[in-house]
């Protein structure tokens, strides 16, 4: 009798270590590095460069400045920057990069990359040695974003002409690491469907074309996404008024309203 019952406990005992190993692989725990606990400590710090160079917090409220705050040190923790090509990397730089993709993702519950989460950042414009072509950026499917530091800050200066390379390359990240990644983001895909489906029809006709964006949009369904993003946080109300059911889809997908001044819809539905 004791043997059978402690045959039962072993077979109960690697039951739970089964499960535990399986829910830990398809949702690893992401360990905050020194950077990110150190950007935690230096809020002020963090919140003055954004206040000095980050136009979208600027329009934030206290309570959600505070939040940002905390998602960037998260996501700076969280991710692994690398310098290129002799780049002088700081942490204004990190700041910045890592507030883009809070600025993308401030609507959902989390701003973080599990598996899009290591950035090479060059001084300027590099060779992909694959293509021997000068990039602004590019992802590597691998896990990997590739990002030239000069052009982020071309994109940066003005907040409302429609081009800005780091919500760009953050975009495709973001996108890719939902349909890629197998981390689970099955509600995501689901409100990505219908913009690529747009996407699909509007490359493959111009006559669906309601409002027309810059050519490079219509290279491929990923470059689609990440233009139309661009324009949805630096021209929001041009997009809302001329493309209406596209903008409604991107608020419903970020969950923000950016034209009505909204960076957190509880809903999703944006005010139209």
């Amino acid at each position: 009798m004791g043997g059978v019952l402690a045959f039962f406990i072993l077979v109960f005992i690697i039951y739970l270590v089964g499960r535990s190993i399986s829910s830990s692989s398809s949702t690893p725990h992401l360990f905050i590095n020194k950077l990110g606990r150190r950007l935690n400590k230096k809020r002020e710090y963090v919140h003055q460069t954004l206040i000095k160079y980050f136009d979208y917090y600027k329009y934030l409220s206290d309570p959600q400045r505070d939040v940002f705050l905390k998602r960037v040190a998260y996501f700076a923790g969280t991710t692994k920057f690398i310098p290129k090509a002799g780049f002088n990397l700081t942490e204004v730089h990190i700041v910045m990069i890592s507030a883009s993709f809070v600025q993308l993702t401030f609507g959902l519950r989390k701003s973080v990359l599990r598996h899009f989460n290591e950035f090479n950042i060059y001084p300027k414009h590099f060779m992909n040695f694959h293509t021997h072509h000068y990039h602004k950026g590019e992802i590597n499917m691998s896990g990997s974003l590739s990002l030239s530091w000069e052009d982020y800050l071309e994109g940066q200066k003005d907040p409302n002409d429609g081009l800005n390379v780091g919500l760009h390359e953050l975009a495709h990240a973001f996108s890719m690491e939902v349909t890629h990644s197998g981390m689970g983001y099955r509600h995501l895909v689901m409100k990505l469907q219908p913009i690529y489906y747009r996407a699909k029809r509007e490359i493959n006709d111009s006559r669906y074309r309601i409002m027309e964006f810059r050519g490079y949009a219509y290279t491929n369904m990923h470059e689609y996404f990440a233009v139309v993003t661009e324009v949805f946080f630096e021209q929001p109300q041009l997009l809302r008024d001329e493309h209406p059911n596209l903008y409604e889809e991107l608020c419903v997908l970020y969950k923000q309203d950016p034209a009505s001044g909204i960076y957190q819809l509880a809903s999703g539905k944006p005010i139209m």
